[in-house]
């Protein structure tokens, strides 16, 4: 049976080993103390944290196989209203065109000129989402929705990420119905994707991973050398295949010797700083209803946005407690995801104070800092991309996933640790 040597214990790693497992001896290695990469969870007197990603979408086929296989039931968001912050006051998105028409999330005029988009001509190939949300939708739509959300989903700027690479749907929504408004009326009816996790929390996956494949923890590797040879902290190890499965800049450092060019094309990838403040609150009449707010960079508030976790997970908080949790720093504001934790737990308990009012002090709350959290696509990363497989393809046995190919969200990563595997069992067959 071939030997395969997984190098990083994140979602990308973990899921193209257990798509391995049935046919292949396969390895994981995390330098880490801990599985999961960003996709790790803690209890705090029952309060469930995340400390990275908070679920994913459930269009992909390939989760649903992925839990299938480790016997996981996933867990649906409640229902409940989003928000927008204006003013510093929350603002709920309208759900159809008429109350987008009424609504005071923009300006009258923003509004209107939002209805002018079927009528706009089509962008170029590779351009940043804030040149396509201005085309498209208007100024006031790109400041007032399209920014937001750009903050909630890559922490991003959307003056720098690449609109085909970070939303590719808009630009095909662009390229096959010619406009937003005509993909939403040939989708009329249809049921969107709904946002999953696990009734432990999103921790829960690599944890049922790790059940059925071999993760050694703690083990750092020092390097690669074809044949293959995987230099670590406790020796070396033989693979006929090795899978590099780190984040971007671990890779760099591992490959650079071996492949300076490759190496230089890892290094090109920028990433956005994030942190997470997790509350844990007691529960009374200040508690929001629905998912939670993102917050325009208009704003003065030092929030990304809050996700109201107890209104959105069932059995994610004690019964006399309520859930909240802010994202910090970000593309636009690298340095505050740097601060002291107590610096950042106070940002966010004044801006959620500034949006729900007499909000307690929190029973319980955790800071997490991700220096490098979000890989950003930005324009030119399509072609990085290519550039980093075409110099992954000079080294037979050598496979690069991650969540800086291919698409940075939970899903993608399942999806991209399937098509690995198959890309792997087809070069040992």
């Amino acid at each position: 049976m071939a030997r395969v040597v997984v190098i990083g214990a994140g979602v990308s790693g973990l899921s193209t080993a257990e798509f391995l497992s049935d046919d292949h001896d396969v390895v994981v290695l995390e330098a880490g103390p801990r599985i999961g990469g960003s996709i790790t969870t803690d209890v705090h007197d029952g309060f469930v944290f995340n400390r990275g990603a908070n679920g994913w979408l459930d269009d992909e086929p390939a989760v649903g196989r992925l839990l299938e296989r480790l016997g996981l039931t996933p867990l649906k968001h409640l229902p409940g209203p989003r928000y927008v912050v204006k003013d510093q006051a929350l603002v709920e998105l309208p759900g159809g065109p008429g109350a987008f028409l009424t609504s005071p999330i923009l300006p009258l005029m923003g509004r209107l000129r939002v209805f002018c988009e079927p009528f706009m001509p089509t962008g170029p190939n590779d351009e940043s989402v804030a040149q396509y949300a201005r085309r498209r939708v208007g100024q006031a739509a790109l400041d007032g929705l399209v920014g937001p959300m750009v903050s909630g989903v890559w922490a991003g700027d959307p003056r720098a990420l690449s609109v085909t690479a970070a939303f590719p749907k808009m630009k095909k929504m662009e390229r096959e119905h010619g406009s937003i408004f005509g993909y939403m009326r040939a989708n009329k009816g249809k049921t969107p994707a709904q946002l999953q996790s696990l009734p432990g929390g999103t921790g829960d996956l690599p944890d049922a991973i790790a059940q059925r494949v071999e993760v050694r923890t703690g083990v750092r590797v020092t390097g690669v050398t074809p044949g293959w040879t995987v230099e670590t902290t406790e020796g070396s190890m033989q693979a006929d295949a090795v899978v590099m499965a780190a984040p971007a800049d671990a890779a760099r450092q591992l490959l650079a010797p071996l492949d300076p060019e490759l190496g230089g094309r890892l290094g090109a990838i920028p990433h956005a700083a994030v942190a997470v403040v997790s509350l844990g609150l007691p529960r009374g009449s200040w508690c929001p209803e629905g998912f939670g707010a993102l917050v325009p960079r208009s704003e003065p508030l030092g929030v990304l946005g809050v996700l109201f976790t107890g209104s959105t997970w069932e059995g994610s908080c004690p019964d006399d407690g309520f859930g909240l949790r802010c994202i910090l720093g970000g593309a636009l504001n690298p340095m505050q995801a740097g601060l002291d934790p107590q610096e950042l737990l106070a940002i966010a308990m004044r801006d959620v104070r500034t949006l729900l009012g007499d909000v307690p002090d929190p029973t319980v709350h955790q800071v997490v800092k991700h220096p490098r959290g979000i890989p950003q696509y930005t324009i030119g990363h399509l072609s990085r991309e290519v550039g980093i497989r075409e110099r992954e393809d000079t080294w037979p046995g050598l496979f690069l996933v991650g969540s800086y190919l291919g698409g940075p969200a939970v899903k993608s990563c399942i999806a991209n640790g399937e098509r690995m595997a198959d890309e792997v069992r087809a070069w040992l067959a």
